[in-house]
């Protein structure tokens, strides 16, 4: 897979072709040792995607997925403005009050979706 076939690839599978996390992984992937000479497997993307977004399977894993959506380092919650973005950034043109909902029903106090929050709908332990 050269890098050409690997943005095809991300876009076939929903991601924008314009997220800035999008962009990096295949420019990472392209940088790589894994980039240079004839491309990379089909086992070689799959690795290089966990290790920059996460193994989902981890804490540690789910913590750099919600990382990912946290652009102010004084920010620790996915908040409306937060979650517009990441909409965006996956191709999605979801309403203001689409996404209020689904704070309102996915976090306690309906406007900022903690870690831990965030944890337990990835894990499916609750959602309040």
């Amino acid at each position: 897979m050269n890098p050409k076939e690997l943005k095809e690839a991300m876009e076939s599978l929903g991601f924008d072709k314009e997220s800035p996390t999008i962009y990096q992984i295949v420019v990472d992937i392209t940088n790589s040792e894994l980039g240079k000479g004839k491309g990379i497997t089909l086992e070689q993307f799959k690795k290089a995607i966990t290790d920059k977004l996460g193994d989902l399977k981890t804490k540690e894993g789910i913590k750099r997925v919600f990382d990912l959506f946290i652009d102010n380092p004084n920010q620790n919650a996915i908040n409306l403005d937060t979650l517009k973005k990441i909409t965006k950034d996956l191709g999605d043109n979801m309403r203001d009050d689409e996404l209020q909902d689904m704070l309102k029903h996915a976090c306690k106090d309906e406007t900022n979706l903690t870690f831990d929050e965030f944890y337990d709908i990835m894990t499916k332990k609750s959602f309040p």
